[in-house]
């Protein structure tokens, strides 16, 4: 469940991606649902760690669910989050679903219901294919925005995995980690960063 402004902020990119199906049903989803082990750096990771029991969790209301989006799962109070959020979509049911795993441990999958249109999945990025997790982009955005100053501690991050319509016409990309830094929820001294899934490199998000 969505608990506190903290969540709700961190959430609202992922959500962005079901309640546009759901509200607007007109996007298409898709991203990878196979169960191999994730390579390259990203292996130790703990989005990467997570990402099974979430697979786990949404096949038991949706066999064909496939991943839309990862994020932290809140505005974090530490230097990487431990709790990380998946949005999925399943092409059969035309559902959007979204699994929390918290501290390591998988709650159920939440139904965001049901698209009014039909969808065509369109996979643009495998999960188990990226060399940078969610953690580690964390990590590399931080060390980069402190060649020029301090950042503030709380964090949050988020990246999708699936194109969609009303992802392309929000700005949002795929196969990008965007990493927030953040004193409190009013997001005054903000600092955002753009993390490549692949390369690891680092840009100031515009």
């Amino acid at each position: 469940m969505v608990r506190g402004a903290f969540r709700l902020i961190s959430l609202a990119v992922l959500f962005a991606l079901a309640f546009a199906m759901v509200a607007c049903g007109g996007s298409d989803n898709a991203g990878s649902s196979s169960n191999a082990s994730p390579s390259g750096q990203a292996q130790s990771d703990s989005v990467l760690q997570a990402w099974p029991q979430a697979q786990e969790a949404v096949k038991e209301v949706a066999d064909d669910a496939v991943l839309l989006a990862v994020g932290s799962g809140g505005l974090a109070f530490a230097d990487v989050p431990d709790s990380w959020t998946f949005t999925f979509f399943s092409p059969s049911k035309k559902h959007a679903y979204v699994v929390s795993v918290e501290k390591g441990t998988a709650q159920p999958a939440l139904d965001m219901g049901k698209t009014e249109n039909d969808v065509e999945p369109k996979p643009v990025v495998a999960i188990e294919s990226i060399n940078v997790g969610g953690a580690e982009a964390v990590s590399l955005a931080r060390e980069y925005g402190e060649k020029s100053g301090t950042v503030p501690k709380n964090v949050m991050v988020g990246g999708t995995f699936a194109e969609t319509t009303g992802a392309v016409d929000s700005g949002i990309k795929t196969g990008i980690w965007t990493v927030t830094f953040a004193t409190g929820t009013g997001m005054s001294d903000a600092a955002v960063f753009d993390v490549d899934m692949m390369s690891g490199e680092v840009t100031a998000a515009k």
